[in-house]
């Protein structure tokens, strides 16, 4: 049911990007300023709030996952501590279960 409400939000940001146009061409420039700094508004909310490939996603669209994203469908064990370590020259990774004693690599 949510994606009617996306539907109906990214509806209103093409309609103010329409209105912009029109009112443009025939000179309407109070109105054209009034539609841009609604677009802006709405266009501000859906990147900060809802995120683009979220509506995309939500209208059973599916965009592309850019190389090095990792899918939000991956699980994550909290319960895996991992800490960044360094020694000597070489970058290596801890992993311990939570409550246990951390062990160094040799």
């Amino acid at each position: 049911m949510h994606s009617v409400y996306v539907f109906a939000v990214l509806a209103i940001a093409t309609w103010c990007l329409v209105y912009l146009v029109t009112d443009l061409v025939y000179e309407r420039w109070g109105h054209a300023v009034f539609m841009h700094l609604n677009g802006f508004a709405l266009v501000y909310a859906i990147t900060k709030f809802m995120g683009w490939r979220e509506c995309f996603q939500d209208l059973g669209l599916s965009l592309p996952t850019p190389i090095g994203d990792v899918p939000s469908s991956v699980p994550i064990d909290d319960s895996i501590i991992y800490t960044p370590i360094q020694q000597s020259g070489d970058a290596g990774l801890l992993v311990a279960q939570a409550g246990e004693e951390m062990i160094t690599p040799k």
